[in-house]
C-alpha cells in the first residue's frame, strides 16, 4: 500500500492550505472585481407561460420577451449594453429519436430507441433540424 507522503509530509497536509488560500483568493478576486447584486427591479415576473403542442406531440412554452445587460466595462470585456430578446418557443423536452426521424428522414443515434433523446448532431444538424420543423409546423405556429 503507497502512503500520500511528499517530503515526509502527508499529501493532504500540504494541498490543503494550498486550496484554502486558492479559494481565498479567488473570493477577494471576485468581490474585489466590483460584482454587484442583481436590483430587485429584474426579479422574474409571474407569468402563465403560453403552451402549445405539434403535430408530432412535442410540447414548447413561449419564453416571454425581456431585455438584460450585457458586457463589463472591465478591462478585457465588451462594454456593458441592454440586450433586448424577443419572445420565443422552447421545447419543454428533448427531441426524441423518433422526433427527429419523423420529421428529418434518419436517425443519427448511437444509442438506438425511439423514445430517447436524439444524440450525434452537430449544431448544423440541429439548425436544419429546426428550419424543417418550421417548415413543417409553421414558424411560432
Amino acid at each position: 500500500m503507497t502512503e500520500n507522503r511528499v517530503d515526509g509530509g502527508s499529501l493532504v497536509g500540504i494541498l490543503l492550505p494550498v486550496v484554502a488560500v486558492l479559494a481565498l483568493a479567488g473570493g477577494i478576486a471576485f468581490f474585489a472585481s466590483g460584482a454587484r447584486e442583481v436590483p430587485a427591479h429584474s426579479a422574474p415576473a409571474e407569468v402563465p407561460l403560453a403552451q402549445l403542442t405539434n403535430s408530432l406531440g412535442m410540447q414548447f412554452v413561449q419564453i416571454p420577451a425581456g431585455r438584460f445587460l450585457m458586457g463589463s466595462d472591465a478591462e478585457g470585456y465588451g462594454p456593458e449594453h441592454e440586450v433586448q430578446v424577443p419572445a420565443f418557443y422552447l421545447g419543454v423536452h428533448e427531441v426524441t429519436q423518433a422526433q427527429w426521424q419523423a420529421v428529418m428522414g434518419y436517425n443519427p443515434s448511437a444509442f438506438p430507441d425511439p423514445s430517447r433523446p436524439v444524440e450525434q448532431v452537430s449544431w448544423l444538424d440541429v439548425q436544419a433540424f429546426l428550419e424543417e420543423l418550421n417548415r413543417r409546423e409553421g414558424t411560432n405556429r
